[in-house]
């Protein structure tokens, strides 16, 4: 479904990606991992077709660029960005999730908003604002407007960064059963098992690499050090000091 090849991108002068080349294949799930800073959230937007880098960005063996978006595009590929208040501007949840909808013109608007709504059990605040709702909600109301949309590509930024733990749990559990080609941001690397097989690594000189299943990252020491996923840390023990290597949740 996608391949990218030799992709750069620069805010000005500073290059945040450099020379990245990698393909997602349709149906897969795959997690993007880096420290802050690495590039990940600029991908993210290069494949939504936000963004256009130096390079090579091939979406269903079509080359995407600028005059190249289609309609269809956007509705086949969705991005939830990490602050979901940027997204937000409908007056009610009920607007928020059923503008895209009308936007494409699809049918039974109605029963596609309260379907995804009592999915992700944001029932009660269908009438609702949506810029009263607490970090987590709001995720959940964007998710839900992307997702009635159908889309085949989802592209997801830190999407558990505001949620709870039974919200996290929540979000897993319904990733699990969609059958859509994923590839989602994360710090929290003790949830990329079940957010993904694969796993793509950008360290911070903003290179790729890693490419390939979460179970071999894992094994790699090397490779978690150099992209920031394993740290030192001194710890004290009553009166006993040391130092070990720490896989954290962020």
């Amino acid at each position: 479904m996608i391949k990218i090849e030799n992709l750069s991108y620069y805010y000005e002068t500073k290059k945040v990606l450099n020379q990245l080349s990698f393909d997602i294949k349709t149906g897969e799930k795959v997690v993007l991992l880096g420290n802050n800073g690495s590039g990940k959230s600029t991908l993210l937007r290069i494949l939504a077709g936000l963004y256009f880098g130096e390079g090579t960005y091939l979406y269903k063996e079509q080359l995407l660029s600028k005059k190249s978006i289609t309609k269809s595009f956007r509705k086949e590929v969705g991005i939830l960005f990490q602050n979901p208040d940027t997204m937000l501007f409908n007056p009610t949840v009920y607007d928020e999730i059923a503008f895209g909808l009308r936007e494409f013109d699809m049918s039974d608007i109605d029963d596609r908003v309260k379907a995804m709504a009592e999915k992700f059990q944001l029932n009660t605040y269908l009438q609702s604002s949506p810029l009263k709702l607490s970090g987590g909600e709001k995720q959940k109301v964007m998710l839900c407007a992307i997702l009635a949309l159908e889309p085949e590509f989802l592209l997801l930024d830190e999407p558990t960064a505001n949620m709870d733990p039974k919200t996290t749990g929540l979000f897993v559990d319904l990733l699990s059963e969609m059958s859509i080609t994923t590839l989602i941001s994360t710090h929290n690397i003790s949830i990329a098992y079940e957010l993904g097989d694969k796993a793509l690594v950008l360290n911070e000189n903003h290179q790729l690499i890693f490419d390939g299943a979460i179970d071999t990252l894992m094994a790699d020491k090397n490779r978690l050090i150099e992209g920031n996923l394993l740290h030192i840390h001194k710890h004290k023990h009553k009166d006993f000091h040391h130092s070990h290597y720490h896989m954290h949740n962020f």
